[in-house]
């Protein structure tokens, strides 16, 4: 007699979900799963009269048109789900489902050695570090009301002869931390659309200038040089997030 499986219980042990790790697609495992070997490189849709190849209606992708067949199912209109592809960019771009989150991390550390803009050591960041032990998310929120009013990296020479967060001069037996920040003046980061605009109040040269527009490639180059140990200061995992271009593009 023949029994349906969909009736019978498995025999695989059965084990608690402790906790789910999410996260985004590496470029490499998007080129692995991508249905348009070489990517999407000619911005074609028809070659004579057929969807071309490595154009944006590459027929690897699926098909619209009842008398063809998918590239890579082999399936009708009817029949195939659909493919993605991908298409390898020329520069670094702002991904908009991510921006306002590049915002909050580049406002948390510095523009020019990517250190976090405040020490561990500083007294309201050790308060935002306790109370968001084990979450992430509540850590990257804390962390951030602490940094985004900073206007010099902490823990350089130029931060020396400074006042402390209430106000008062720092003692001399203080002022070197330990903290390896560059002491530099900071930009206020300014977005407009797609766009982001750093603007100095005070310069760190006489020939800088006081408003520059701030790519995606500079934002990258600083994300990447941010260390394993401030990157879980902000909450994120380095074991886990790929690169920071991940959140660019």
């Amino acid at each position: 007699m023949a029994v349906s499986a969909l009736t019978m219980d498995s025999i695989a042990p059965i084990r608690t979900v402790k906790r789910i790790q999410l996260g985004i697609l590496s470029p490499d495992e998007i080129r692995a799963m991508s249905s348009s070997e070489g990517g999407i490189r000619y911005a074609e849709v028809y070659e004579n009269g057929r969807p071309k190849l490595g154009g944006l209606m590459d027929p690897r992708l699926g098909t619209v048109d009842r008398m063809m067949r998918c590239q890579t199912c082999a399936g009708n209109m009817t029949e195939c789900p659909g493919h993605f592809g991908h298409i390898d960019l020329a520069k670094p771009v702002f991904h908009i489902g991510f921006l306002t989150k590049t915002i909050k991390v580049l406002r948390c550390v510095c523009f020019y050695c990517s250190r976090l803009l405040a020490s561990p050591e500083n007294a309201k960041m050790k308060e935002a570090l306790s109370r968001s032990k084990g979450n992430p998310k509540k850590r990257l929120m804390m962390v951030y009301d602490v940094c985004k009013a900073k206007k010099i990296c902490e823990g350089g020479a130029e931060i020396d002869s400074k006042k402390d967060d209430a106000g008062e001069a720092v003692p001399e037996d203080k002022k070197k931390s330990g903290f390896s920040g560059c002491g530099r003046y900071q930009p206020s980061i300014r977005r407009s659309g797609l766009d982001l605009t750093g603007e100095w109040k005070q310069t760190n040269e006489e020939s800088q200038e006081k408003k520059q527009p701030i790519s995606a490639d500079r934002v990258l180059e600083i994300f990447r040089n941010i260390s394993d140990e401030d990157c879980l200061l902000l909450g994120f995992d380095p074991k886990y997030i790929l690169d920071y271009q991940d959140i660019l593009v």
